[in-house]
């Protein structure tokens, strides 16, 4: 287990932005998922035990959550919605020839758990309308898109959010130390 501030240093360093800032996200996703009803069991990881022996266990689909919810880069009240919207964004026809998935979150976590795939990533991105992964196929670039259904439209909209590979690199290392800890406590 991870106590919270730990994991903010990691991710914030990971993404290049101050722990508090994730520690923030944090806390607006935790208190969104207590709010409503979430259909995947994975996000009920963000609700920490305070106090001595409490902490997150943290998953890779835990890491591909923030990931998202900072390149959704919406203010504290909305990016719970956002970040679920552009997690389950789909890809229009077929599946993501990168990683076989059909669903954005879903091709995410492939890539940050998986060195071959990860190799071939340029970026990840997040727009107002689409999400979308480049990565080479072959030594030629390809793009996969993925598309945000019932997205709420935000005022001014918002900028399109770019996760490089040196900041996926890093998520990944980052899930592979926290899995290789748990492996090794148990």
């Amino acid at each position: 287990m991870l106590k919270l501030k730990q994991l903010a240093a990691y991710v914030g360093a990971a993404l290049g932005q101050p722990a508090g800032s994730v520690v923030e996200l944090l806390r607006a996703l935790r208190e969104a998922i207590e709010a409503t009803e979430v259909d995947d069991p994975e996000l009920d990881r963000f609700s920490a035990r305070p106090g001595p022996g409490g902490g997150l266990n943290v998953t890779a689909r835990m890491v591909t959550y923030l990931l998202i919810g900072f390149l959704v880069d919406q203010p504290r009240a909305k990016v719970f919605d956002q970040m679920l919207c552009a997690f389950k964004a789909t890809i229009g026809k077929g599946l993501c020839p990168l990683t076989g998935e059909k669903i954005f979150g879903d091709a995410v976590e492939a890539i940050l758990t998986n060195e071959q795939l990860l190799a071939r990533v340029g970026a990840i991105e997040v727009s107002e309308h689409f999400a979308r992964i480049s990565f080479s196929d072959d030594a030629r670039p390809d793009v996969s898109y993925f598309w945000l259904k019932d997205a709420t439209p935000i005022k001014g909209g918002f900028r399109m959010m770019v996760a490089p590979f040196f900041t996926l690199e890093r998520l990944a290392q980052f899930i592979k130390t926290v899995e290789s800890e748990l492996e090794a406590a148990s």
